[in-house]
């Protein structure tokens, strides 16, 4: 009861930091009618040409309901994982995990959005390339769109390490390679530790002890766990972790060396309160596509649902798959029950 409890806890606390976030409610634009994406592409222009500094956001005239928050990418993706799992009903495979993708991501393609990861895998697979080459052969390598998926492996493989570094290596290359694979290896063995009981401090452990000591991600994720435990307070943490961990260089949030770094020490520094970290993690505007929803994750798994005020129900109910189609409509507390049931697992 405890691991179904700390579960959804890890799976809602990911979709209420996701629905809550910035990024996420302005992919509610795809969720109007195309004629109001394109106004306001148009007032984007105009605002451009005029100097006016505000941000346009989606609307609509009725049915205001559309827009409620929503959680979008990170969490689509880890639904996606967590169906590909359920669907293959234990019968693992590199060739029935890339299968899979084919099947519902790249035969989708048009309908998927998705980071330049996910993109450039679809266009490799398209050309025949296989994993690894698949997840190698391109510039985005190092971001942290696997991270997500592996929340959802790590689930289903809590306690059974040889087989999640199975499956991570085999879904992970599908679109990732070097920091990108070693942040999702870091991150599901963080959630399995939540998921087996462990402390704050052994789920971190557990997560930086996958990391190889001369990769980016390893010398990030300590240097930020070194800057949390200077301070008591994490409000007065914020500016050193923005200025030593948030990097201005490049023109994305989602390097993994710097997202799953923040998410770690802010876990750490809230001591895995999902109702303090989640607020927290929104003070880091550049990474805020996938932080708070990384932070929410690591928290549901520490604390489980049942620290989840019922007022977040309608925030993780179910996705609208504005990113991955195949999740629309999925409910949350279905997929985990069925991640947990693992009878007859095979994997070749």
């Amino acid at each position: 009861m405890q691991v179904l409890d700390k579960a959804l806890g890890c799976f809602q606390g990911m979709m209420i930091a996701d629905a809550l976030s910035y990024p996420s409610m302005m992919r509610g634009r795809y969720l109007t009618l195309p004629w109001i994406d394109r106004v306001m592409t148009k007032i984007e222009a105009h605002g451009g040409e005029y100097r006016n500094i505000k941000p346009v956001l989606p609307f609509v005239w009725h049915q205001s309901e559309v827009l409620k928050p929503t959680p979008t990418y990170v969490s689509e993706f880890a639904l996606f994982t967590a169906k590909m799992l359920i669907d293959l009903d234990g019968r693992y495979s590199a060739d029935a995990i890339t299968g899979y993708w084919r099947e519902h991501i790249v035969e989708k393609e048009s309908e998927i959005r998705s980071s330049v990861s996910e993109r450039s895998a679809i266009l490799n697979l398209r050309k025949g390339l296989q994993p690894p080459q698949s997840g190698n052969d391109h510039p985005h390598t190092y971001d942290d769109g696997f991270v997500a998926r592996s929340i959802a492996i790590a689930i289903r493989t809590f306690d059974d390490a040889d087989l999640r570094r199975t499956l991570l290596e085999w879904d992970g290359s599908i679109t990732h390679a070097g920091e990108g694979l070693y942040a999702g290896y870091a991150f599901a063995a963080s959630i399995a530790a939540g998921l087996q009981g462990k402390s704050v401090e052994e789920m971190i452990a557990a997560g930086i002890g996958q990391l190889p000591a001369a990769t980016w991600v390893h010398t990030m994720s300590t240097k930020a766990m070194q800057i949390a435990r200077k301070y008591d307070n994490p409000f007065a943490a914020i500016p050193e972790l923005d200025v030593e961990i948030c990097s201005r260089i490049y023109n994305y949030g989602n390097i993994a060396a710097e997202t799953v770094a923040l998410a770690y020490s802010l876990f750490y520094l809230t001591n895995g309160r999902l109702e303090a970290a989640i607020p927290l993690s929104y003070a880091f505007a550049r990474l805020s596509d996938s932080v708070p929803a990384f932070v929410g994750a690591l928290c549901g798994a520490h604390q489980g649902k049942r620290q989840i005020p019922s007022s977040y129900d309608d925030y993780i109910n179910g996705t609208q798959g504005i990113c991955v189609p195949l999740t629309n409509g999925l409910h949350v507390q279905d997929v985990v029950e069925s991640l947990l049931r693992r009878e007859g697992i095979r994997h070749d």
